[in-house]
């Protein structure tokens, strides 16, 4: 979606461009940490035309942690792929620091 800003024609005045920043989510799997299991989805949202970033959100017992954006490539299905290469190592050290 676009929306223009400015003078009255087309040629006048700045634009401004605002993309559609919907979420896609999808699941990465389970994680287990000591006694405890993670649901780890990744969050990706478009930003613009080449660009998305992806968050990992962790899930368990109705509790809700993520991160910040920590992935960002050229497409969603960039980010989705970088996201499923993840070392388990690396998405427990995500985990850890979100935890309280």
């Amino acid at each position: 979606m676009s929306k223009e800003t400015g003078g009255g024609d087309s040629g006048d005045g700045p634009q401004l461009q605002i993309w559609d920043t919907a979420s896609r989510r999808q699941s990465l799997g389970r994680l287990p940490v000591g006694d405890e299991e993670w649901e780890v989805h990744i969050v990706v949202e478009t930003v613009a035309p080449d660009l998305a970033r992806g968050r990992i959100v962790f899930e368990r017992a109705g509790r809700q942690l993520a991160t910040a954006p920590v992935i960002v490539e050229e497409s969603e299905e960039a980010v989705v792929s970088r996201a499923e290469s993840m070392p388990r190592s690396m998405v427990r050290q995500l985990l850890v620091s979100v935890r309280d």
